[in-house]
């Protein structure tokens, strides 16, 4: 007996000694689902609503059952509800906004996305989730701005992209922050200038990501006990200062080196072709 077979056994004992315990319907409905028993699953989810109709949870796997159902009217009804109940489920918007994207095309998709924006504006996967349709859509410097950060009549609301320091603030005449700019390693349009340490505006950070396989490196380098392959995450390889010291390091220490995604869609969005290294 597999592991969903025993959930169900579960579940079904759980219902027969309170078959008003919503959790389990909706329990026992998500692995009908994967085991592609939809009708036994959208069964027991809808009841699990009927139960409690403003159940965020019930609502979110009711909605993903009739899409795969191909019941799509009823799916979309599902995900509004589902959005109106619980606004903070960011897999709600996601799939709501993929489904209408199936359906519907990128406009109505763009359309669902902007609704959730007041909550989830700020998170990464949202708005890079934005920037793909938009990109569809053709609107490059809609695209643009949310990879920067900007989302429009948020609070980070979208800047100047020429005369402009990094945080949004102007380039001033006399600004003690002008003339302290470090060099890019590549031509890309439409990118503020960057300050050196300390900088007046903006917030520097970094995050060092590695794919570990246990076979030991050369103990030089950081986490070199641990990495195989070194990820130059976001945009870091653009602004890294002695980029191809650093390559050639890691290179030494058997470690292959590759760029994020996120520098890819910075050209993407920008209709960027061809760089230079600088």
């Amino acid at each position: 007996m597999d592991n969903a077979e025993q959930a169900l056994i579960h579940y079904d004992q759980s219902i027969a000694l309170d078959s008003n315990w919503v959790d389990a319907w909706i329990g026992r409905g998500v692995v009908k689902d994967m085991q592609g028993r939809l009708p036994e699953a959208v069964k027991d989810l809808e009841y699990a609503v009927k139960l409690a109709p403003e159940h965020g949870d019930g609502w979110f796997y009711l909605a993903n059952a009739y899409a795969r159902s191909e019941r799509y009217p009823e799916a979309f009804e599902a995900y509004i509800k589902l959005n109106a109940f619980e606004p903070e489920n960011l897999d709600g918007w996601l799939d709501h906004s993929d489904l209408l994207l199936r359906m519907k095309g990128p406009d109505a998709a763009v359309k669902k996305l902007r609704e959730g924006e007041q909550v989830h504006k700020l998170n990464s996967k949202y708005r890079y989730r934005m920037v793909s349709y938009l990109l569809r859509l053709g609107h490059q410097q809609q695209a643009l701005l949310r990879i920067g950060g900007g989302v429009d009549g948020g609070p980070f609301r979208s800047y100047p992209i020429t005369r402009t320091l990094p945080g949004g603030g102007p380039a001033a005449r006399g600004d003690p922050f002008v003339g302290s700019l470090s060099p890019m390693n590549y031509t890309l349009s439409h990118i503020p200038a960057r300050a050196n340490n300390l900088a007046r505006r903006g917030s520097p950070w970094s995050w060092t990501k590695v794919f570990r396989s246990g076979r030991p490196r050369t103990s030089s380098m950081p986490a070199a006990t641990d990495a195989d392959i070194v990820k130059l995450g976001f945009g870091t390889s653009f602004v890294t200062p002695n980029l191809k010291k650093k390559v050639d390091l890691y290179h030494k220490a058997g470690m292959k080196v590759y760029l994020g995604g996120t520098l890819f869609e910075a050209f993407v969005a920008r209709g960027n072709s061809r760089t230079t290294a600088s």
